[in-house]
């Protein structure tokens, strides 16, 4: 009898937990312990920018977007171009290498975890990198909790190929 009160109380107790964690306001037994809300995690990309022969380059424009690079590209990439050098500030982070040819970009992010990084410098041809969350090196806590994402970036930028350039 000692026994089938016990079995009862068990599934009481599993039971109004469940009932709580789905209005969230306790984790449910018996799972992988997780944190209340939305997962975030910082991330910080730094890098030098060079051109071919290896010489610094500053002003040059740096824009992280958190999706795949043909979302990016999906309207062209003259209009990618027209909004990265714009001073407007729509959802995307920007920053410009200083006389060293160095960036750093920093943030927080609650996903996609998918980095899309763009480099454009007049005269230039413009270069991306995509990096995904377990390309990155993580400092602290696992995962997406508390934690941060970090790389090192180091590009080299060609020069623009002018249409009529070395053509008799």
């Amino acid at each position: 009898m000692e026994k089938l009160n016990k079995t009862n109380r068990n599934f009481l107790n599993r039971c109004i937990m469940s009932i709580l964690s789905f209005m969230g306001l306790c984790s449910a037994p018996c799972l992988i312990e997780c944190a209340y809300g939305t997962s975030s995690a910082d991330y910080a990309f730094k890098g030098t920018i060079t051109d071919e022969e290896g010489l610094p380059l500053s002003n040059v424009s740096v824009a992280l977007f958190q999706m795949e690079r043909e979302e990016i590209l999906q309207n062209g990439a003259e209009t990618l171009k027209q909004r990265i050098l714009s001073q407007s500030d729509d959802g995307e982070y920007k920053s410009i290498s200083n006389e060293k040819g160095k960036y750093s970009l920093s943030g927080e992010t609650d996903g996609p975890y998918v980095f899309t990084l763009f480099y454009l410098k007049e005269g230039y041809e413009m270069k991306d990198t995509t990096l995904y969350w377990n390309q990155l090196t993580i400092k602290g806590k696992s995962g997406t909790y508390d934690g941060k994402g970090t790389a090192t970036i180091d590009i080299v930028l060609k020069k623009e190929q002018n249409a009529g350039y070395g053509q008799n």
